[in-house]
Formats: structure tokens, C-alpha cells, sequence
């Protein structure tokens, strides 16, 4: 396991190491990688040149600033920060989205993002393949945000009193998605 506690803007890449653990505490860093089968932690900091996430990755961001967006198809739950240059989840990904400050989603081919909170301008369920969301995420920040979804991808608003069963279960595929793979090496 790698802690990160202070940074100069170099990068980090886990595509070197199979099932690398590593965890942005403070500081600054260049371009993230997040290769498949590692996990990322970011509890505060600052990604300077976006943050890419592989298949099987597990990532869980609570506070800090990314810059340059998040693009990838990992296991990923956004809880609080702020992501410049917006979301963007691949073929595979299955983000599952609490908190943060973001302005652009963009879904494609076979992503699911669930996007939990209240008061949303949409109805719970399924959102059309494109629009502006507004509401209040379920940490409490606002969310004012543009988002376009392939016809294959989901972006969905789960109802209230169901963001622990997704939760869990998002965890759960992540975790199943991992053990599924054989270790290369």
C-alpha cells in the first residue's frame, strides 16, 4: 500500500504493479492511472491532469479537486470533491455517484452511473439520453449538471431509501468483477 500525504505534480501509474493499493491523503499529484485490479483512495488533494480508471478497478473519492476530468471503466463511487472537466465512464464502468461538485457527465456505450440525492428536475428512474440535471446530491451538495448517455448506457436516479441496497451492491459486482479475472503476472 501506498499513503500519498504531500505531492509535486509527478504521476502515478499502477500499470507496473498488479493489485496496487494506493491512497491520496493531501498534496498534489500529475495524471493518475488507476490500472485494473488496483484501488484509489483520494481523501483530499489535488489530481492536476485527470485521473483514469481501468476495468476492475476499485476507486473511491471523498474530498479533493480533480482537474482534466475522470475517464475509465472502473468500480468507482464519487462522495464529495470537485471534478474539473466532468465524468466521463467507459464501456464497463459503474460509478455510483453520492457527492462532489461536477458540471459534465457523458456516458457511453455500456456504463451505468446512479446518481443519488433529492429535489432532482427529473423523476427517480432512468434519465433520457440527454439533458441538465439539477438537484441535491445526497451529501447535500448541489448539482447542476449537463449529461448525454449512449442509448446502450444508463444514468439512473435511484428512489430515496434505496442508495444503501445500490451502494452495497455496487461494491458487491466490484468486488465479484476482481475475482472473476485471473492474476496476470
Amino acid at each position: 500500500m501506498i499513503d500519498i500525504y504531500g505531492g509535486n505534480g509527478r504521476d502515478i501509474d499502477t500499470s507496473f504493479a498488479s493489485h496496487a493499493t494506493i491512497a491520496l491523503h493531501d498534496g498534489t499529484v500529475g495524471h493518475v492511472v488507476a490500472s485494473q485490479d488496483s484501488t484509489f483512495t483520494m481523501h483530499n488533494g489535488h489530481i492536476q491532469r485527470g485521473l483514469e480508471v481501468g476495468t476492475r478497478a476499485l476507486v473511491t473519492i471523498y474530498e479533493g479537486q480533480i482537474d482534466e476530468g475522470i475517464v475509465g471503466e472502473a468500480t468507482l463511487r464519487l462522495l464529495g470533491g470537485a471534478v474539473n472537466g466532468g465524468l466521463n465512464p467507459g464501456s464497463v464502468a459503474d460509478w455510483h455517484v453520492e457527492g462532489g461538485e461536477f458540471d459534465d457527465l457523458v456516458a457511453v456505450s455500456n456504463a451505468t452511473v446512479t446518481i443519488v440525492g433529492s429535489d432532482f428536475n427529473y423523476p427517480y428512474g432512468p434519465l433520457p439520453t440527454s439533458g441538465t440535471l439539477t438537484g441535491t446530491l445526497a451529501n447535500g451538495d448541489a448539482v447542476n449538471a449537463t449529461f448525454a448517455r449512449a442509448s446502450t448506457a444508463t444514468i439512473t436516479l435511484p428512489e430515496p431509501g434505496a442508495e444503501g441496497l445500490v451502494g452495497g451492491l455496487l461494491l458487491l459486482v466490484g468486488l465479484a468483477r476482481r475475482r472473476r479475472q485471473p492474476a496476470r503476472g
